[in-house]
């Protein structure tokens, strides 16, 4: 008898379990998916709704050499999804193209967004670059490379700072300076 029992009530717990009880939920067909970029890998990165333009600015990575080189990608969205506008940008070094990846995107001003990623060159070293990009994608941006000898950085965000001139840059370095003990 319990068998039978548990071999009933299995199922409806299982078809139960399975049905959307979450009113906020989208229904299917609510959903849909867009797709931006070129033929080849694209990744998003992170995403700003700009209230003042009622656009999505997008930050992305757009890789179209099979996994040697890797650009910054930004795309412009309308609320419903529609592309407006789509800009990648590399930074090759004197031996080609760098493989940049970005990380963060925050919005400075009804215009402007600060940005920043990891860049490694042909020779495996790694830097961090950030810069600021305009909303309109009209010019490719002003960035600014930190290196550290001896080091790869990998860039992990950025910070508007209080002082309108200044940015706080996180990150971490492949080697670790040495501590002496004790006291000073």
């Amino acid at each position: 008898m319990n068998i039978r029992n548990i071999l009933f009530i299995l199922p409806v717990l299982v078809v139960g379990a399975c049905s959307p009880t979450d009113s906020d939920s989208p229904a299917p067909e609510d959903v849909f998916v867009k797709y931006f970029g070129e033929s080849g890998l694209h990744e998003a990165v992170d995403v700003v709704f700009n209230e003042s333009k009622s656009q999505f600015f997008i930050l992305g990575s757009q890789n179209l050499g099979g996994g040697q080189f890797e650009d910054f990608f930004y795309a412009i969205a309308d609320e419903g999804g529609n592309l407006i506008q789509q800009r990648a940008i590399d930074w090759p070094d004197s031996l080609g193209s760098r493989i940049d990846v970005p990380t963060s995107l925050k919005q400075i001003n009804d215009d402007e967004y600060l940005v920043i990623g990891t860049s490694t060159d042909t020779d495996e070293r790694s830097y961090i670059k950030w810069g600021v990009i305009n909303h309109d994608l009209s010019m490719d941006g002003t960035y600014y490379d930190i290196h550290n000898a001896g080091n790869d950085l990998v860039a992990a965000d950025i910070i508007k700072a209080a002082n309108e001139d200044n940015v706080v840059i996180l990150g971490t370095a492949s080697t670790l300076e040495a501590i002496t003990p004790g006291f000073r």
